[in-house]
């Protein structure tokens, strides 16, 4: 994929990974507070954002639980490995549902009663997800502009 697209990639990313943690950079610099209501409403469409799950940092909290947090994360992570790691094979769906696994099995556990939610776990099940979920969203873009690129040439 062209280097433009993957910087492109990375900053939307990394913007997306920051405002999580838009609470801290209010408590920094108050500037930021007009991005809070904003960011408030575009999280909860994508996130349960219950209290009891989210991750505090001294004394102010996340903007979405442990558990989407720790997909955020591996896909901000994998969102810099991409620049010093090339993919030669195209990934097929069984690695995707391999990551699902973990998490599936935690949510189930908890749901069931086998132990109590645990933000430690949520947040690295959610790792594993965002790490191999980040291989099928940047595939599908690069398929995708690799595509239109034939189109138009």
């Amino acid at each position: 994929m062209n280097r433009k697209l993957k910087i492109l990639i990375f900053v939307l990313v990394f913007f997306w990974y920051a405002g999580i943690f838009i609470k801290v950079f209010v408590k920094i610099d108050s500037s930021f507070l007009y991005a809070l209501p904003f960011l408030q409403i575009t999280y909860s469409n994508v996130c349960l954002q219950k209290p009891s799950e989210l991750i505090h940092l001294g004394n102010v909290t996340t903007m979405v639980g442990a558990r989407c947090t720790g997909i955020y994360t591996g896909f901000f992570i994998s969102s810099i490995l991409i620049f010093f790691i090339s993919f030669q094979k195209k990934l097929d769906g069984k690695f995707l549902i391999l990551a699902l696994i973990p998490m599936a099995a935690d949510i189930i556990s908890v749901k069931l009663g086998f132990y109590d939610y645990s933000k430690t776990i949520a947040f690295t099940t959610g790792i594993v997800l965002g790490s191999i979920g980040f291989y099928y969203f940047y595939e599908g873009i690069s398929n995708y502009f690799n595509h239109n690129k034939s189109i138009n040439h």
